[in-house]
């Protein structure tokens, strides 16, 4: 679904958006940076998968436009050996993770694993999530090793591996089985969960380790969300933080952040899943040994 909708800060600008799945994507964040268009609103998909959106040009003036979103990394699993079957003590599972860009740009997205246990419910992430940076038209491949604890139940796994935005966005998966059997077998006892093997490190995205110069309190992203957000802040030095959450009335919604944090920038999920839609305010106060206290508020979305 396309449509529209207001950003919390500031001053409630109209934007368009994607909903899938889900997520709700801001489409100003799929156009590249410094262009100088912003997309006010969307009301259609065509034929060819391009969002018919409307939008204002860097001139000022308005005009309707076609975005062609760059396509997702792809990511396939495939496992050595299948049928894949593990001893009452544990084991372990060799496989193979791929994952390529089929886009005509570099890419940027997270990649992790996680299992559906044979009850349904999910752990992980058992592997990453790794920031990687694939350039046009690329592909890369790990062969990687899969620890299963004998502490596991016994039954059937999905194994599972995605690409998108962890823990909030899946752009592609892939998954395949393997079964923990519930008799004893003759290798050692396994102890835990642990995945192993060949190195992301040539293909992560490096965030410089940069002490900030001053404070700030950053735009909750994505904004309008459901029902996951991230709220950044940076410290210029070591404070008291105390980062709360509030609705439009002032009740005192959830406290995230409540102890000393060291400089550097910070972030924090917040997760609306038993609130109601609506504009929710976090405020941020620091107060530093001997410092006058710092605050900052900001406002948020919730769409259900």
């Amino acid at each position: 679904m396309v449509g529209w909708a207001q950003t919390g800060d500031p001053g409630y600008i109209t934007h368009a958006f994607v909903w899938e799945d889900g997520v709700m994507t801001d489409l100003n964040t799929l156009i590249p940076s410094g262009s100088g268009w912003t997309l006010k609103s969307a009301s259609d998909i065509n034929n060819a998968g391009q969002i018919v959106c409307w939008g204002e040009a860097p001139n000022g003036q308005y005009h309707g436009c076609l975005l062609t979103p760059n396509p997702c990394m792809m990511i396939t699993l495939t496992p050595y050996m299948p049928p894949i079957v593990l001893p009452a003590v544990g084991g372990n599972f060799d496989f193979y993770i791929e994952v390529s860009n089929p886009g005509t740009t570099g890419s940027q997205a997270d990649a992790w694993c996680d299992v559906t246990l044979p009850n349904g419910t999910q752990f992980g992430p058992t592997l990453g999530p790794v920031n990687l940076f694939l350039s046009p038209g690329f592909t890369i491949g790990r062969d990687r090793v899969q620890a299963v604890p004998g502490a596991a139940p016994t039954g059937i796994y999905v194994y599972h591996g995605y690409v998108g935005t962890y823990p909030t966005y899946v752009c592609n998966q892939d998954s395949f089985t393997f079964e923990k059997m519930g008799t004893d077998g003759d290798n050692e006892w396994v102890d835990q969960w642990l995945n192993s093997g060949e190195p992301f490190e040539e293909f992560l995205v490096r965030i410089p380790d940069v002490t900030p110069e001053r404070f700030s309190l950053l735009q909750a992203h994505p904004n309008p969300f459901n029902p996951l957000t991230a709220i950044s802040y940076q410290l210029p030095d070591a404070n008291l933080v105390n980062l709360s959450v509030y609705d439009i009335s002032g009740c005192l919604v959830a406290e995230l952040v409540n102890g000393w944090r060291d400089a550097g920038v910070h972030e924090v999920t917040f997760d609306g899943s038993g609130l109601a839609s609506g504009i929710y305010l976090y405020h941020l106060e620091t107060s530093g040994s001997g410092t006058t206290p710092t605050t900052g508020i900001g406002k948020m979305v919730l769409m259900k």
